[in-house]
């Protein structure tokens, strides 16, 4: 039986990194599914923030990387003319967008179609998180006006949205007024190896009276480091932070510089920078607690990940994870006064108290990765987009 092909844009793939989620949910995709549906991803030259291409990857043709067939755009080469060419070119079964406001990978190819410059082929949309409150809430005033003039233009008409949870599902819903028929839950799919969570709880001695706290990902104003940073002006425990991320609004991170320059002499902090993916589950193994006071988030790759390293987590309410009665994490509504009390409530445990939390912590990624729910869940769209194409607008 012929595989259905998928074509793919997304901003950044492989070897980028820095954006951590989209690009593991696309990873994992290709990995678990291609036995059943072919990829062709059209992505960016480079990752988020660099200036320069990647090192050996060749450009502007297509190639081969794993499971899948990746174009590399130039820079230079990423107008209309360029994604009318490639879809074209490229014969395919349905398109998938991984965004709603990313320029190449979704407006530029949504217009196309709009316009009747590529064939009207089934589409899959994952706005991975843009529809969340929290997300809109940042740059407004270009943001709503551009989602107005889409609905005005039928840009959305007769595709299918893709949820990563049934929050992101109300959030689509709510913001763009997509009928229930078109919206589907698909939650992100996890590596297949589970490798880490068997091996990741570490042996990693607590440094006595010291909480060893990170703070993993991108440095934007929707994750919220700053909120953290005013809450540890207030601890009074020792405390070593880590944060590790790539920066993302370099306006928001002299903010957090100037709170980090602030801190107390009880907290220290060791700014690591962006992480390559291989790294991730030994740095949360060697920290007691990863935090997140995220205003929106619409998975959370980071959260499973810190799971399966055995590190608990304290996150705000804006994820759609389940708390686990606050054994394997703990879900804390953004008060700088709840927040500092939690922290300090961990700081206070025993090395003991806190090896429970991180086995229970693994505990709860074991029971994550045994359920096959969101493959079975991601297999049924793309074959209902491929098979019956009967979204049209």
């Amino acid at each position: 039986m012929s595989r259905h092909r998928i074509l793919a844009f997304v901003r950044y793939y492989l070897p980028g990194y820095k954006t951590g989620g989209p690009v593991r949910s696309l990873v994992n995709m290709v990995d678990q599914m291609s036995d059943q549906f072919e990829f062709w991803i059209v992505t960016e030259d480079r990752d988020s923030g660099d200036q320069s291409p990647y090192e050996g990857v060749p450009l502007g043709k297509w190639t081969t990387v794993g499971k899948a067939q990746v174009f590399y755009v130039p820079r230079a080469n990423r107008g209309f003319r360029a994604v009318r060419d490639i879809v074209r070119s490229t014969p395919h079964d349905v398109m998938y967008l991984n965004s709603c406001l990313a320029q190449h990978a979704s407006i530029i190819p949504l217009l196309l179609r709009r316009m009747g410059a590529i064939e009207r082929r089934p589409t899959v949309l994952a706005p991975r998180g843009e529809m969340s409150t929290g997300a809109l809430g940042f740059k407004p005033m270009k943001k709503r006006p551009f989602l107005l003039a889409a609905r005005l233009l039928r840009l959305y008409g007769g595709i299918i949205w893709q949820a990563s949870s049934p929050l992101e599902a109300a959030e689509i819903r709510l913001q763009l007024g997509v009928p229930d028929s078109q919206v589907v839950v698909a939650p992100d799919l996890l590596p297949r190896s589970q490798g880490a969570v068997s091996a990741a709880l570490g042996s990693v001695a607590r440094e006595p009276g010291v909480l060893r706290v990170i703070f993993i990902s991108r440095i934007a104003p929707s994750k919220n480091l700053a909120f953290l940073l005013q809450v540890l002006h207030t601890v009074r425990c020792p405390l070593d932070l880590t944060i590790a991320g790539p920066v993302d609004d370099q306006g928001y991170w002299r903010r957090c510089e100037s709170l980090i320059a602030a801190l107390p002499p009880n907290v220290k902090v060791t700014v690591a920078g962006p992480v390559p993916y291989e790294q991730v589950p030994e740095m949360f193994a060697k920290h007691d607690l990863f935090v997140l006071p995220t205003f929106g988030e619409n998975f959370g790759h980071a959260i499973i990940e810190a799971l399966t390293a055995g590190t608990p987590i304290l996150c705000s309410p804006h994820t759609p994870w389940s708390p686990d009665n606050g054994a394997a994490f703990s879900v804390m509504p953004l008060g700088e006064a709840q927040w500092k009390s939690a922290i300090e409530k961990w700081a206070q445990m025993s090395a003991a108290q806190l090896l429970a939390r991180r086995e229970a912590a693994l505990r709860y990624a074991r029971a994550y990765y045994a359920d096959e729910s969101a493959l079975v869940s991601n297999r049924a769209l793309f074959a209902l987009a491929a098979e019956r194409g009967r979204y049209s607008g």
